[in-house]
């Protein structure tokens, strides 16, 4: 999981019980919270804990889970025979993390980044538009062809300095308000 809000989480106990042999891995930050049950970081605001609890018939420790890996930036992952690089870039939350696989030039950033020049919140639980711009920066100096993000849409082929140009649309936003 690139985070642990719910909107990229929800899913985990059908998959759990549709296919047990399936594993968690987060970053080690947002794991050790789902691990001792502090929901904080999937609901990140609570009015937004109360409408989905409401809405979903959730409880309060239905999101403790067993994580089977703790990711944490410069790990390197070996899967269907790719190499992802882990990179954690924190802003949206405290673990967000971007895997990318240098070969083909694919990036997968979580809500970080999206097409149309767009990014994730920065006013979570455990978010930061500071590090969301440093994190925006550190993406910006990769070579990029392609972006999947955790929202919005597929780009297949990303322009030369994409990322770059969106964090420098944000930017205003980002550093002020971490003023």
């Amino acid at each position: 999981m690139t985070h642990t809000h719910l909107d990229h989480t929800g899913c985990l106990h059908e998959l759990f019980r549709k296919m047990p042999w399936v594993e968690l891995w987060v970053h080690e930050s947002e794991g050790e919270q789902l691990e001792k049950g502090d929901e904080r970081t999937l609901y990140g605001m609570a009015m937004f804990k109360s409408m989905c609890q409401s809405q979903y018939r959730l409880k309060d420790g239905d999101y403790k889970l067993k994580v089977h890996r703790k990711l944490v930036g410069g790990d390197v992952l070996k899967i269907g025979g790719m190499t992802w690089d882990v990179i954690h870039i924190p802003g949206h939350s405290m673990g967000c993390i971007a895997l990318y696989e240098p070969a083909g030039k694919i990036l997968i950033p979580g809500d970080v980044v999206y097409a149309d020049h767009d990014i994730g919140r920065y006013d979570l639980y455990g978010a930061d538009p500071k590090q969301h711009f440093d994190s925006l920066k550190l993406l910006s100096e990769m070579d990029v062809k392609m972006l999947l993000p955790g929202h919005n849409r597929i780009m297949n082929s990303v322009p030369d300095g994409y990322i770059a140009k969106t964090l420098d649309q944000w930017k205003g936003y980002l550093v002020s308000i971490h003023k």
